[in-house]
């Protein structure tokens, strides 16, 4: 937390710094032309004198000389002046659009929290309420309501594709072996669950891709915006390779490995001080690091029944 603030009020800074330079040339710019237009006033008031006297108009040609010289080296600091302030501006552009990609960073990370911290009290209230629950009905009651369900009824369900001619019919493998349902439709709705949440996340960060290419350079990971695009590249092609089941375990292996290298990355809890920031990042380490154990079990046992590839 003191890295970010410290990180914010030093672009804050710079933003100001290139201000006030911008402004002090300005200043510069207003004064020198002031100069240019007294030394044009000199001209006049010694061209008047020159015409009166004698002395003024021999002494005339000498004085045009150094005003000359006086007005070269103005006009020539003026336009050193010019360069300076293009650089400048140039600079304090750069400096803004950095300070406003790091605030925008900085809002997807509180929105972060924010989520983290709702899922949090959301799971105190359900705990809360099973507690309350248990209070209320006591084991006894639970059980009986429990036994009302029939074990052999779920048993069969998942156990047996149904047929509404014959009933209920025990699909098989290429073994000759009995599928159960879960065997058979499990896989595939997992697989689709799977690529929805990383191809969601993909369109997230390429709606907000600077705000990203932010998080990733204040996590000192190197080359940020070419890391960002090949994580999206991996996100999406894998996605799809989850969905149509054609080389899923390749697709499941780079989903994977994305994870884990993400999560050490941006979910650093044990370098975070602050017990509420840390506690966050905490959360969502250990979301991915679940979410990278599903994939683990996708690579190992397949995509299952319904894809173009095993």
């Amino acid at each position: 937390m003191k890295r970010r603030n410290s990180q914010l009020r030093l672009k804050s800074f710079r933003v100001e710094e290139f201000t006030r330079r911008l402004a002090t040339l300005d200043e510069m710019g207003v004064d020198l032309k002031k100069k240019l237009a007294d030394l044009e006033d000199s001209i006049a008031r010694e061209k008047q004198r020159a015409s009166d006297s004698e002395i003024g108009r021999l002494a005339f040609p000498s004085f045009l000389e150094s005003i000359d010289v006086r007005r070269n080296n103005i006009r020539s600091t003026m336009k050193e002046l010019t360069r300076e302030r293009g650089a400048v501006q140039d600079e304090l552009t750069t400096a803004v659009q950095d300070l406003r990609s790091f605030e925008l960073a900085e809002q997807e990370r509180q929105r972060r929290l924010g989520e983290s911290a709702a899922r949090g009290q959301v799971t105190s209230r359900k705990h809360g309420a099973d507690a309350s629950l248990a209070k209320t009905f006591g084991p006894a009651t639970l059980r009986i309501l429990i036994s009302l369900t029939s074990v052999a009824e779920i048993r069969q369900c998942f156990l047996y594709n149904h047929d509404s001619k014959s009933g209920p019919v025990a699909a098989r493998d290429e073994g000759g072996a009995p599928m159960s349902m879960g065997e058979t439709i499990a896989p595939f709705i997992g697989r689709v669950i799977l690529a929805w949440f990383f191809l969601a996340e993909a369109y997230n960060r390429t709606v907000n891709w600077d705000a990203t290419v932010t998080l990733l350079d204040m996590q000192d990971v190197p080359f940020p915006p070419l890391v960002h695009f090949v994580a999206l590249t991996v996100m999406v092609l894998a996605s799809f390779s989850l969905i149509i089941g054609f080389r899923a375990r390749l697709g499941a292996l780079g989903l994977f490995a994305f994870v884990v290298v993400s999560n050490v990355f941006m979910n650093d809890y044990w370098n975070i001080a602050d017990v509420i920031e840390r506690q966050a990042s905490f959360d969502a380490f250990a979301r991915n690091l679940a979410l990278g154990g599903g994939l683990l079990v996708l690579m190992g046992l397949g995509p299952g029944r319904f894809a173009l590839e095993d």
